[in-house]
């Protein structure tokens, strides 16, 4: 006769009559040391080099951005209103069109002119500020400049 299986109390799993606890309820075993260690999970007991140490290092906060840099991140953004504005410009030219092939909604050619105006004036004000931003460091460079020449005539 064949083995009889019993129910667990706990899980209600199938359980061979020769095993004395349900296999599902009993607690895994805990991996060995040389397990843990090989995935990580435990230092080395001993060492035969010396392990390598780095010294923290104190992390530095990035530099503000200099004029020159503010003034060029002006102008770029200048130029990209600037594309912005010919793009919406060239789709309401386009969207005027008696033989433009696709059918748009009403009121898109307004909202393209309308976008076109909004695009013109960023572009204005960030001009604007990219050209305040480029004098301003140039008076300072030529400030900085005269500064450095006279104090070489002073001390020559």
């Amino acid at each position: 006769m064949g083995p009889v299986i019993e129910l667990c109390r706990s899980c209600g799993f199938d359980i061979p009559s020769d095993a004395g606890v349900c296999p599902g309820c009993q607690p895994a075993s805990a991996p060995s040391r040389a397990a843990r260690q090989v995935a990580g999970y435990a230092l080395p007991t001993r060492s035969v080099h010396k392990l390598p140490t780095t010294a923290a290092r104190p992390e530095h906060a990035p530099p503000p951005m200099g004029r020159a840099r503010t003034a060029r991140s002006a102008f770029s953004f200048t130029t990209a209103f600037a594309l912005f504005t010919f793009t919406a410009a060239g789709l309401a030219w386009l969207a005027d069109q008696p033989r433009f092939v696709l059918q748009l909604p009403s009121g898109t050619g307004d909202l393209l002119d309308d976008l076109t105006r909004a695009f013109a004036t960023a572009s204005v004000v960030a001009l604007a500020l990219g050209l305040v931003a480029t004098v301003v460091w140039c008076v300072r460079a030529t400030a900085r400049a005269l500064r450095v020449r006279a104090a070489r005539r002073r001390y020559a």
